[in-house]
């Protein structure tokens, strides 16, 4: 289900959100099956990837982190509020379980993810792999021997 109200009127900005989208579907393939979906923003640096995924209210506790197979999954569970001696007369945020996958791109060095949960937000940090240096290959002419 979208949100998202579509606004005409701005179809630079649409263009935007959906470039972004975009860009992290390809980067990393996103694969989602949840109850509930959980908003992720990504982007590249020179040696890392970084992703934010809005969590509010989720303690970390209930909050579980894998990266296996070429996949990093965020799952976990939202409960709702406690309203004792009250009743629920407005209802929109999302309970219950959530998963978010998505498919790493390659070279990343699965040994150095690191993760914060901060003010609702949880940071993921993927280390790219240390790119090789290129090695100077000496080329013989068809007279000299190996």
């Amino acid at each position: 289900m979208n949100t998202k109200a579509q606004n005409s009127r701005f179809p630079f900005f649409e263009q935007i959100d959906q470039g972004i989208n975009q860009m992290v579907n390809d980067l990393f393939q996103q694969d989602s099956a949840a109850h509930y979906s959980v908003p992720v923003n990504g982007w590249e640096r020179d040696d890392s990837y970084v992703l934010k995924f809005d969590l509010p209210g989720v303690p970390l506790e209930d909050i579980d982190l894998q990266v296996q197979e070429g996949l990093l999954e965020v799952s976990g569970q939202r409960s709702s509020p406690d309203v004792e001696g009250g009743r629920v007369t407005l209802d929109e945020r999302p309970t219950g379980s959530f998963q978010r996958r998505l498919r790493l791109a390659k070279g990343i060095d699965v040994s150095k993810v690191d993760a914060e949960l901060d003010a609702g937000v949880l940071t993921v940090t993927l280390k790219k792999l240390a790119e090789s240096t290129p090695q100077k290959v000496q080329i013989r002419t068809g007279t000299q021997s190996p």
